[in-house]
């Protein structure tokens, strides 16, 4: 008996079984994520509906949506026991170095100090200060040149003391849009580079003067510093001044200037001469009249 040809036809029905079978399966899987897939769409845009749907209460008053603006900190000073200790590593620095001390009134600032009294001297005018957040308070005679923490005592007159409050700031804000005019304006400072300081000011009063000639300037000017370390005892500085109400472009004062660490021996003169070299420049120029 030949058991090929039945034994063949089993063979071939249960391939296509399996086939059909496999084919089943792979319909229904396809049916199933189909249907995972509507209902997500349809849940999505059942969401969408009803947020659309609802939109803003006529009853209730708008309210704006308000963004909020990063607002610059104001950048107080050290209180006084911190500028204290401040100055006392200045003056052992200073007695290690054998050179001149800073003075107690670097440590004080200028709202610090109350005026008891102005007098002549044979060195000029001169002022009597006292420090109000010392306890006990401590009276100092100062003359002009006096440094204090935030400003320098520039001038005495014989009503009136002089102060110029240099203050560059540089904790990321910007130069005022519109300032009151002061005698040495606004200044901001940044970073540059690893070695380049830039300090930018405007709002300076035009009833100074540019330089020793008399060379003016108006309230628009705006003055751009440059300090560029060039090595460890040298930096270079470059000022760049502009003023359009007084000047047809902008010019460089300065180009580079060096400025050169001075040898830590060095015996500065005093600018204030004496009574015999005051009476000698009075004589040449009475001679040459």
């Amino acid at each position: 008996m030949n058991y090929q040809k039945p034994f063949r036809y089993v063979l071939m029905s249960a391939t296509i079984l399996c086939a059909l079978i496999y084919l089943c399966l792979t319909v229904a899987a396809q049916d199933s994520a189909q249907d995972k897939t509507d209902k997500k769409t349809s849940a999505t845009a059942n969401k969408v509906s009803e947020k659309s749907s609802k939109g803003r209460d006529p009853f209730k008053k708008y309210q704006p949506v308000t963004k909020t603006s990063k607002v610059t900190a104001k950048l107080e000073p050290p209180s006084i026991q911190v500028r204290i200790e401040r100055y006392r590593a200045q003056k052992a620095a200073a007695a290690s170095a054998h050179i001149a001390a800073p003075k107690p009134t670097t440590a004080l600032l200028l709202n610090e100090v109350q005026v008891t009294g102005i007098f002549h001297t044979p060195r000029g005018w001169s002022a009597m200060v006292e420090a109000s957040p010392l306890t006990p308070k401590l009276s100092y005679v100062i003359y002009p040149g006096e440094n204090f923490f935030d400003g320098q005592l520039v001038a005495i007159e014989e009503g009136r003391l002089i102060f110029r409050r240099d203050v560059v700031w540089t904790d990321g804000r910007q130069l005022p849009k519109d300032p009151d005019p002061r005698w040495y304006g606004y200044s901001i400072g940044r970073w540059e580079d690893d070695y380049t300081f830039v300090v930018n000011s405007n709002g300076t009063d035009e009833r100074t003067w540019l330089d020793n000639a008399g060379n003016p300037h108006s309230n628009e000017l705006k003055v751009e510093e440059r300090y560029h370390r060039v090595s460890q005892n040298v930096l270079e500085l470059t000022v760049t001044l502009d003023d359009p109400k007084a000047y047809t472009k902008a010019w460089i004062a300065r180009n580079k200037l060096q400025l050169r660490l001075m040898p830590p021996n060095t015996d500065l003169m005093e600018m204030i001469p004496s009574a015999s070299e005051a009476a000698a420049y009075k004589n040449v120029f009475a001679a040459g009249k």
